[in-house]
């Protein structure tokens, strides 16, 4: 039992982690497109694409109930196809613990996008937001291993920190 537990759920896996990498990937996209208004010479599309990249795992969380939908039908719809879930039928398998098989590796991977998505997200996106906002901001900048100078005519800022 444990093996087939393990094959049904390396199948909804599969399928669910291939559904959320073409969400995000699609997401990159359209991130990476939406930034192409703000392009100038200090951003270029480089530093788009690493400010899209940055901001992508605070945004991971809103993906996961769709891959998750989604990746657990086509696993099992891909189960189904070759007539494996028929054949767990008759082996004596409920559909209560075919259905178990199936949500356990959505809910780990739901729990995993969650934590990144709280943990990993804020300060990448932080530290992108930063980084965009040097790079558009039209008065002089210097960043120092001692912290942040800003000009802005006459006047110099010096940051240590941001909380």
């Amino acid at each position: 039992m444990r093996r087939l537990t393990f094959y049904v759920g390396r199948q909804v896996a599969a399928a669910t982690l291939l559904v959320l990498a073409v969400l995000i990937g699609i997401d990159i996209i359209s991130g990476v497109i939406d930034q192409a208004g703000d392009l100038n010479n200090r951003y270029s599309v480089r530093s788009a694409l690493w400010y899209t990249l940055l901001t992508t795992p605070s945004r991971v969380y809103a993906f996961l109930p769709f891959a998750a939908l989604i990746g657990g039908l086509a696993g099992l719809g891909s189960l189904a196809a070759t007539s494996e879930l028929i054949v767990i039928r008759t082996a004596g398998v409920s559909v209560r613990r075919i259905l178990w098989m199936a949500i356990l590796p959505l809910l780990v991977i739901t729990l995993g996008g969650a934590l990144i998505a709280e943990y990993v997200g804020p300060p990448l996106k932080q530290k992108a937001e930063s980084y965009r906002a040097m790079a558009l901001e039209k008065g002089d900048i210097g960043i120092s291993r001692f912290g942040l100078w800003h000009r802005v005519g006459n006047r110099f800022i010096h940051f240590n920190a941001l909380q």
